[in-house]
C-alpha cells in the first residue's frame, strides 16, 4: 500500500511568511473517504511500474449530456476543477471542459442557461486504463496536447481522471512532468 498523498502543508513549494497558504483542494479531489495513494517517488524518476492508478483522482464529479452549461459551470465552480466527464447511463460520452463553455458555448453566442452539455463537448475524449504506464499516458497527453485524460476500467466505465498535475505532483519525476507540460504547452505545429 502507497502513502496517502501529502498534505498542502507538505509540499516540496516553501512559501515566505507574507505568503498565505492556499485554501484545501475541496470537493472530489480531497475526500477523506478515498484517499489518493502516491507512488513513492526514486530518486527524481518514477518507479518502471508506475502505474495511472497510482496518481489518478478516483471520485470525479459528471454531467449529463442533457445538463444545461449553467449547471455544468456552476460544479466544475463548486469543485474547483475544469474538465468533467459526461455520462450517459452509465457510460462515458464525452467531456466538457471550462474552455468547451467559453468559446463553444458563451463565445459562440450562446446562452448558458439554456445552450446543453451535449452541443459544446467534446464526444471522442483520450482515455486510458488504470493499470497503464504512466509514463506511457505522459506522452499521450504530449502528443495529444492535452492536460487531464478520463481513466475507464476494463468494462469502459469512469474510474477516475488523471492530469498533468498528478503527473508533476505526485509523479515523483520533475523531468518527465516538466517535458509532459512543455509538450502539451507547445504551438501546435499543424496549426
Amino acid at each position: 500500500m502507497f502513502p496517502t498523498a501529502p498534505s498542502l502543508g507538505q509540499c516540496r513549494f516553501p512559501r515566505s511568511e507574507n505568503t498565505p497558504a492556499p485554501p484545501p483542494r475541496t470537493g472530489v479531489f480531497s475526500d477523506p473517504d478515498f484517499p489518493r495513494p502516491v507512488a513513492p517517488p526514486k530518486a527524481g524518476r518514477w518507479a518502471a511500474g508506475c502505474r495511472v492508478a497510482d496518481l489518478m483522482t478516483r471520485v470525479v464529479e459528471t454531467v449529463g449530456p442533457g445538463d444545461t452549461l449553467q449547471a455544468a459551470a456552476g460544479k466544475m465552480r463548486e469543485r474547483g476543477v475544469g474538465l468533467l466527464p459526461v455520462v450517459d447511463g452509465g457510460r462515458l460520452v464525452g467531456v466538457l471542459t471550462d474552455r468547451d463553455i467559453t468559446v463553444r458555448g458563451t463565445a459562440a453566442g450562446g446562452d448558458p442557461a439554456r445552450l446543453t452539455v451535449r452541443a459544446v463537448m467534446s464526444p471522442e475524449p483520450v482515455t486510458c486504463y488504470p493499470d497503464e504506464n504512466a509514463a506511457a499516458v505522459a506522452a499521450r497527453m504530449r502528443d495529444r496536447q492535452i492536460r487531464r485524460v478520463v481513466v475507464l476500467d476494463r468494462s469502459d466505465r469512469l474510474a477516475g481522471v488523471v492530469s498533468v498535475g498528478d503527473l508533476a505532483v505526485d509523479g515523483g519525476d520533475d523531468r518527465l512532468s516538466g517535458e509532459t507540460l512543455r509538450g502539451i504547452s507547445a504551438p501546435d505545429a499543424a496549426g
